[in-house]
């Protein structure tokens, strides 16, 4: 992956032109970068990085502009069939699958739940972050008002989730339900779990509550106890699988911030309907 900072050389001129100049890349695949936000400005030389698409917008002498070009993440097929279970006009609750970034990263964000949703006309805010592997149930916010007091529930933890999961290893090590309590990253960590159904191949399938934050917790929390996630990329040994990783966000309850009253959806993921 190739970065690049760009300052313009006039007012006025056009983004597409700098892009072209500073990068010397074709104008084809320019247009491809900007259409697949691998291309972000801060207008004046302030304020946050923000996507930009429209290579026709003039800059300004102080806009800064920077961008990554990598041809294998411009390959990808962009994602735009981002599916809702509900909708009010200060977020949304949507189903993210398994494979699609939540959000995009330097060199794209087309491959991802956000892109998706800002082609239905949204402008979308996340405050609500699933692994690429894990398929489910995601908040994203339409203001910024409705950004910051959902942020502020979930960084309080009063925001209920549930996730699904297909594990597999030393299972004696599972209780029939228990708390998984051990630190992660220095950090408390603790998932509450209870095993749903046991199924072959020296398999279960599980309902993890985690009850804080830490990254990858309720993966490594049940690698730490050699019953690590099936397919999961990252953590653990023998459970590989070539469907993927089996996680799945199949719950959400929370007190709506704006309209106070009490939210509540639910998911099933397909892979736990057939086993």
């Amino acid at each position: 992956m190739r970065t690049y900072q760009i300052a313009s050389k006039a007012d006025g001129e056009r983004l597409a032109e700098a892009l072209v100049r500073a990068t010397k890349l074709d104008a084809p695949v320019v247009e491809k970068m900007l259409a697949f936000g691998a291309v972000q400005l801060r207008f004046r030389g302030k304020g946050p990085w923000e996507r930009v698409r429209d290579g026709r917008l003039k800059l300004h002498p102080q806009d800064q502009v920077r961008t990554a070009y990598d041809p294998k993440v411009l390959a990808f097929k962009a994602f735009d069939n981002a599916q809702s279970v509900y909708e009010n006009k200060n977020y949304g609750v949507w189903i993210k699958p398994a494979g699609v970034m939540s959000q995009g990263t330097d060199a794209g964000d087309h491959v991802s739940l956000l892109y998706a949703i800002e082609k239905t006309g949204k402008k979308p805010f996340p405050v609500h972050r699933l692994d690429r592997e894990t398929e489910g149930l995601t908040v994203v916010a339409y203001t910024p008002k409705a950004a910051a007091a959902l942020s502020q529930l979930f960084q309080e933890y009063r925001i209920q989730k549930t996730y699904w999961a297909i594990v597999t290893g030393e299972l004696a090590n599972l209780n029939e339900q228990g708390l998984i309590d051990h630190d992660l990253d220095g950090k408390s960590a603790q998932t509450r779990y209870r095993i749903l159904k046991r199924l072959p191949e020296n398999r279960l399938l599980m309902e993890a509550a985690p009850l804080t934050g830490r990254l990858h917790q309720i993966r490594r929390h049940f690698d730490l106890l050699e019953c690590p996630v099936l397919g999961d990329p990252k953590y653990g040994r023998g459970n590989k699988n070539r469907d993927g990783m089996k996680l799945a966000a199949v719950g959400l309850v929370f007190m709506d911030p704006i309209e106070k009253v009490q939210r509540k959806w639910s998911y099933e993921p397909e892979w736990a309907a057939l086993n």
